[in-house]
């Protein structure tokens, strides 16, 4: 900021949430203006604060379950590409081979457990926190997952009750999202939207039972989906730099009224 104003030019940041979309998903906008009065940055910013205000306080809330648009997660949209999940072995692996990915799993989900305790996510001393059977135990979209991934799915689903106890959202865990790809001791939880994602997230949905495919996730950023073609389209790298669409408008109105190209109404 300071080197934009060494350059003589006037600038302003603002930082804006997804608000009403069911995203978690915040940018900084940085507001750069050569004009004065009406039109200089700080003014710009106040309109643009102003105008992120009216759209939240005008539109509802929405929900992350409005863009699911089918069972099991399924968004609707022809070929809607996942997060390329890591296979482990065929269900026809030996008995060795399964030994050894049970052997797996135990060290992958200590592990896991450990930095969820030390990061104060999940309380040592809990004596219920395997009051439910795990998900890997339940869930057919995990049945041929890594090691690694099961005990995260698992162990995110810890982390998520041990915080809708915190919140008092026990009435949510079937809308719980997290961002089973990041380590547990600072991975994203969410309760019906979706949390803030990377280039490198996979989301797991619990109620739905399946990993977030990445249409869904651009969808509730705003952004149309039918007809949509992701051939030759780098999908995480597209979902994980996604602004909202609503921050953008929010954030483009006042240049845009500042340029002649709107006017204010009324």
């Amino acid at each position: 900021m300071q080197e934009l104003k060494d350059l003589g030019l006037d600038a302003s940041s603002v930082i804006l949430d997804a608000k009403p979309l069911p995203t978690e998903r915040k940018r900084v906008f940085v507001l750069v203006s050569r004009l004065s009065g009406e039109n200089s940055s700080e003014n710009l910013k106040k309109e643009v604060v102003q105008l992120a205000d009216i759209v939240q306080k005008k539109f509802p809330q929405l929900h992350m379950e409005a863009f699911l648009g089918g069972p099991a997660g399924s968004s609707g949209s022809a070929a809607a590409p996942v997060s390329k999940i890591p296979s482990a072995q065929p269900s026809s692996a030996s008995l060795m081979d399964e030994a050894e990915m049970v052997s797996k799993y135990h060290q992958a989900f200590s592990n896991a457990i450990a930095k969820a305790v030390r990061a104060k996510r999940l309380d040592d001393k809990d004596e219920h926190a395997f009051k439910n059977d795990r998900p890997s135990h339940l869930h057919d979209s995990l049945k041929h997952v890594t090691p690694w991934m099961k005990a995260q799915v698992d162990v995110y689903f810890l982390i998520g009750q041990a915080l809708a106890e915190k919140r008092g959202l026990h009435d949510f865990l079937q809308e719980m999202v997290a961002d089973v790809s990041q380590s547990c001791d600072r991975g994203r939880v969410s309760f019906g939207i979706v949390p803030t994602v990377t280039r490198s997230s996979t989301l797991y949905h619990y109620g739905q039972r399946c990993f977030v495919p990445y249409d869904l996730i651009f969808s509730a950023h705003g952004y149309p989906i039918d007809n949509l073609s992701w051939k030759g389209v780098d999908a995480k790298s597209l979902v994980g730099n996604v602004t909202a669409s609503t921050s953008l408008v929010v954030s483009m109105t006042p240049l845009l009224r500042a340029l002649g190209v709107l006017c204010r109404s009324g």
